[in-house]
């Protein structure tokens, strides 16, 4: 997973802890989602959750289970299949205990307990690299002492109130707790195209994080295959069958975007930025930043200054 951290602190993952659900009986809610990606940790009961786009996908998750909606897409959690469902925003939310919790159900019921936090990536790239990964990330707690982490980790986070001061401390057990998803899922990825199973392959992930780490490298396909000790034939099939593009395209969208990156960056000019990362000229760039993002750097800049980009 060394890969995957080297692109997500590229890309400045930025994580919080929204709310907190204590729901007993047989209860069901309905969430409307949202901008960034969603976190649903599971501390004590169990919830069956669904999203919208793919009603039939279920996952159930126990004590110590960890989901993760990449999108942000509606959802639903359940108590059990087939409950029926309210408006979460309908539900009374307390917010006088640091952090919004919300408390729905007959007292002495069942209780499951639900922290809810969420991921957002500050970076132009991150709609491309979010489009990588699967809809729905899930880890199950295990056994041993990874499930004791978790489930520790997960009550702790459910821990009220947390006073001002402390969110820091929050977000950092966030991040834990979405590093161990990803370690999760990589651990169980199919050989398909996403970025969690390119990651998780030894050679292709080595490349990525190769890409990541220095765009302004001349990097070519026959390079990257000697640097992690792959043909350049073998290099490239196998860098496109799990990344889901050909590496020149995949180097030439991440250059992009990290010029537009560096474009947010007012002491820097265009030609400055293009020599960063690779361009022989402001002119190279513009004709690369034209097909990926539909306008010259210039406009971009210049809409981005304006807040429209």
């Amino acid at each position: 997973m060394e890969a995957l951290g080297t692109i997500l602190a590229s890309l400045r993952l930025e994580s919080a802890m929204i709310s907190r659900a204590h729901l007993r009986g047989r209860w069901g809610v309905h969430a409307t989602g949202g901008a960034g990606m969603i976190v649903h940790g599971i501390v004590t009961g169990h919830a069956v959750l669904a999203r919208d786009a793919a009603p039939d996908e279920r996952v159930v998750l126990e004590p110590g289970d960890v989901a993760i909606l990449t999108r942000g897409d509606a959802h639903t959690l359940v108590h059990e299949r087939g409950a029926s469902t309210v408006p979460l925003r309908s539900i009374a939310t307390d917010r006088a205990r640091g952090i919004p919790t919300v408390d729905y159900g007959a007292s002495g019921d069942e209780e499951t307990r639900i922290v809810c936090g969420s991921i957002t990536l500050d970076h132009p790239a991150a709609d491309g690299i979010v489009s990588l990964l699967p809809a729905c990330l899930s880890a199950k707690a295990g056994d041993g002492a990874r499930k004791r982490w978790i489930v520790s980790t997960l009550a702790l986070l459910d821990e009220e109130p947390w006073p001002s001061g402390r969110e820091p401390g929050v977000r950092s057990l966030v991040d834990s707790v979405f590093v161990h998803v990803l370690g999760a899922a990589a651990a169980s990825a199919s050989s398909t195209s996403s970025l969690i199973a390119a990651a998780r392959d030894a050679q292709i992930g080595q490349a990525l994080a190769l890409v990541h780490g220095e765009p302004g490298h001349a990097w070519s396909v026959a390079e990257l295959g000697r640097r992690v000790g792959l043909s350049r034939t073998r290099f490239f099939d196998r860098f496109s069958e799990l990344v889901g593009e050909p590496p020149a395209r995949y180097i030439a969208r991440w250059r992009v975007h990290a010029a537009a990156d560096l474009m947010t960056r007012r002491d820097l000019s265009t030609a400055e930025i293009a020599e960063r990362v690779g361009y022989s000229s402001e002119d190279a760039l513009a004709k690369v930043f034209r097909r990926y993002v539909g306008m010259s750097p210039t406009q971009w800049r210049r809409m981005r200054e304006a807040g429209t980009a």
